[in-house]
């Protein structure tokens, strides 16, 4: 899936897409299924019935924790959020896992794939809580937040940065609408202003 594109045409993946899509807007739940990337096998499939939350189940922890196949996690995001900072640290915290996808409910994906996994938690919560100080009190934040759009924007800022920290490979694939937002001139004009602030204050962070 690259950047800005829609979803690879793998037939795995877009199995594992339908089945979380078909599953999460039916009931409005999280859903979550794996593959393993050289078997393309999807296992794993579980809910918690739950709008806003969906943990690995205890097979496929174990699997994930030991760190002799590679997995790629999917899930549905129904309120059609990024990637968030718990996707981010499962990422990070199991050594099988290489890659973390979530369909949101609009019609995006956002995947992110570990460069340095050795990395990833120290530099997320740098990054994390430099967007937090820097997203508080700014206008425009405040704003974005009041029209419900901060939840989704929080989560893409957050990946870009890792991305040019070299921590993650992140791609996305945006539904229209939210191409068509993110392309505006005033989100655009955010961006631009936000992830150089946001990296160059978790590098004070880091230190």
């Amino acid at each position: 899936m690259a950047t800005g594109s829609r979803a690879s045409g793998n037939k795995a993946w877009a199995d594992a897409r339908a089945w979380v899509l078909d599953n999460g807007r039916r009931t409005g739940h999280e859903y979550l299924c794996a593959y393993n990337d050289r078997t393309w096998r999807a296992f794993g499939f579980h809910t918690d019935n739950s709008p806003d939350k969906v943990h690995l189940p205890h097979g496929l922890e174990q699997r994930a924790l030991g760190g002799g196949s590679r997995v790629g996690i999917h899930h549905n995001h129904p309120n059609s959020s990024a990637l968030t900072v718990v996707d981010i640290r499962n990422l990070a915290i199991y050594p099988s896992i290489y890659a973390i996808v979530a369909h949101a409910h609009d019609g995006s994906d956002y995947m992110a794939e570990a460069v340095e996994k050795g990395n990833i938690l120290k530099e997320l919560h740098a990054f994390e809580s430099a967007s937090l100080r820097i997203l508080r009190n700014d206008p425009d934040a405040v704003r974005l937040n009041a029209d419900g759009l901060l939840y989704k924007l929080r989560g893409h800022l957050l990946c870009s940065a890792l991305e040019q920290a070299n921590v993650i490979r992140y791609r996305f694939g945006l539904s229209r609408e939210l191409d068509a937002l993110y392309g505006s001139d005033r989100i655009v004009e955010l961006i631009d202003r936000w992830l150089p602030l946001i990296v160059q204050s978790s590098t004070v962070t880091r230190r």
